[in-house]
Parts: structure tokens; sequence; C-alpha cells
């Protein structure tokens, strides 16, 4: 099990993880968050289609596939 948390404030997040039973541990300090943000898709009261939050899933392993001719 890892913990996944965002802190975000005003236009700046901090991403970070713990292992169970762990400490916390940054794996990004200070992010600029303006990318995500109305005024960066040109302002207006639209949908940016941005949705700030963590997102981990686990996937199956698949073959290594080489582009061999």
């Amino acid at each position: 099990l890892v913990e996944l948390r965002l802190a975000a404030d005003e236009l700046t997040g901090t991403f970070s993880f713990r292992p169970a039973g762990g400490e916390w541990q940054t794996l990004l300090a200070s992010a600029d968050l303006r990318p995500i943000t109305t005024n960066a898709a040109g302002g207006g009261s639209h949908f940016t289609g941005a949705v700030v939050g963590v997102h981990a899933r686990r996937e199956p392993a698949r073959p290594l596939v080489t582009n061999s001719r």
C-alpha cells in the first residue's frame, strides 16, 4: 500500500507519497499549477478539462516489444 498526497496552495502544489507505515516523502515541491487554470485555457468561465488530484494504477506486466527489422 502506498498513499499519495497533493497539497495545493493557490497556484503551487506539492506531490508526496508514503509507503505503508512510512514517512511522507516529497516527489515534487512547489509545482506550478498555472497550466491547469482557466486563465491558461484563454480565460472565461469554461471547463478546462483539468482535474487536480492524485491517481495511481497497477497494470499487468506486458512483454517488452522491440522494433527490430
